[in-house]
């Protein structure tokens, strides 16, 4: 008698499909949560598709297919996807906090967490790789588990390093209300620890004429 497993295979496939769209959605629910902010969370959450359809891609081009095994690594990946992401968010709202433009704060954002974000990232993918260089049957079963893992991982990190701070730069707007300081400022910094009137925060095309800025480039700061 043959008995077709075929429909109990997709209807697996299909729930744990439905499962991953569910974290997906937890995910960005959590961020907003925390976040608090509707631009920083859109551009987390563009992030999530964005690294899973690379991931799709890398599994195309190395041969593997949508499965239990697969589908179950990238609903795995998809909380730990984002996580690149949402450091190179908020420093680059820190960045936008010290007063400077969107081009120079994203540049100093993204090169100051590049290092430990992708350190970070690389030491995740190293902890599946044992699993992917397996022999016998454990190796033909797991290995697409691992490197999907290890893919999807790494498609986070090029994501977070080229795609958000691009949209960083669309959709990100300097905090209002408050200018902290900036620690690469000696200025700043001398006038905060009492050694000076802290100088105001320079508007787009100040050439820095005076200590404190010139009225213009204050008009200017205080319009935008």
């Amino acid at each position: 008698m043959v008995f077709d497993q075929a429909p109990f295979i997709q209807e697996s496939i299909l729930a744990l499909a439905e499962e991953g769209l569910l974290g997906l959605l937890f995910a960005v629910g959590v961020i907003l949560l925390f976040l608090r902010r509707v631009r920083p969370t859109v551009v987390t959450a563009i992030s999530i598709p964005t690294s899973l359809l690379i991931a799709f891609i890398g599994m195309y081009v190395t041969g593997y297919t949508l499965n239990m095994l697969t589908l179950a690594a990238l609903t795995i990946s998809i909380g730990r996807v984002v996580d690149d992401s949402i450091v190179v968010i908020e420093n680059i709202t820190r960045h936008l906090a010290y007063g400077k433009t969107k081009r120079r704060a994203i540049l100093d954002g993204v090169q100051e967490v590049a290092g430990a974000i992708t350190a970070s990232t690389l030491a995740t993918v190293v902890v599946f790789l044992p699993v992917a260089v397996v022999a016998g049957m454990a190796g033909e079963l797991f290995r697409p588990f691992a490197l999907t893992v290890g893919i999807a991982m790494m498609s986070s990190l090029l994501v977070a390093l080229t795609i958000v701070p691009v949209l960083a730069y669309w959709f990100l707007k300097p905090p209002k209300g408050h200018e902290d300081v900036d620690p690469d400022d000696p200025a700043q910094v001398t006038a905060a620890r009492g050694g000076g009137p802290r100088p105001r925060r320079r508007a787009p095309g100040c050439t820095g004429c005076t200590p404190r800025c010139c009225a213009w480039c204050w008009t200017r700061s205080r319009a935008a």
